[in-house]
C-alpha cells in the first residue's frame, strides 16, 4: 500500500473498516473479488487479526483465499 505518510497499522484499520462497509457490494460483482484480492492479497492476512474486521468481512477473506471466486479469473 502506498501513502508513506499513514504508518502501516493505520492503512490496515483503515481498510478493514472500508472492507466492513463495501463487502457485500464486492462479493456482487463478477471481476471485482477477484481484483480487489489480487491487489491487497499481502494485507488481507493482517486484517483477519484485526480488531475492526467484522465476520463477515473474515469470511469474504477466507473465501479469497480458498479461491471461491477463481471462476471469474480470466
Amino acid at each position: 500500500m502506498k501513502h508513506p505518510q499513514i504508518p502501516h497499522p493505520r492503512k490496515v484499520t483503515l481498510l478493514a473498516i472500508f472492507l466492513n462497509r463495501y463487502t457485500n457490494m464486492i462479493k456482487r460483482g463478477q471481476y471485482a473479488p477477484v481484483r480487489f484480492f489480487d491487489h491487497t492479497k499481502d494485507t488481507l492476512t493482517e486484517i483477519l487479526d484485526n480488531n475492526y474486521a467484522t465476520a463477515d468481512t473474515i469470511a469474504f477473506i477466507n473465501s479469497l483465499f480458498a479461491g471461491d471466486y477463481n471462476q471469474y479469473r480470466s
